[in-house]
């Protein structure tokens, strides 16, 4: 989603965000094969805190790349 394809689509996220989400995703990956053992309650803490804020970063820039595809119908 963060990658152009010239002709297509331009990028529906931006790298920043892609970056962002990544991060959750590292986080998914370790909490579902540790079943929560080694989890850093204090990195829990910030990701829960941050998450709103990506949150609000992805629609938007969802909703800018629904205002490019309605340009285009």
């Amino acid at each position: 989603m963060a990658t152009e394809i010239p002709g297509v689509r331009p990028a529906v996220i931006e790298e920043t965000t892609r970056k962002n989400l990544m991060v959750y995703l590292r986080f998914r990956h370790l909490f579902r094969n540790l079943y929560g053992f080694e989890l850093q309650p204090s990195r829990v803490a910030e990701l829960a805190g941050d998450v709103a804020t990506l949150w609000t970063q992805v629609r938007r820039e969802v909703e800018q790349f629904e205002s490019l595809l309605r340009l285009l119908d």
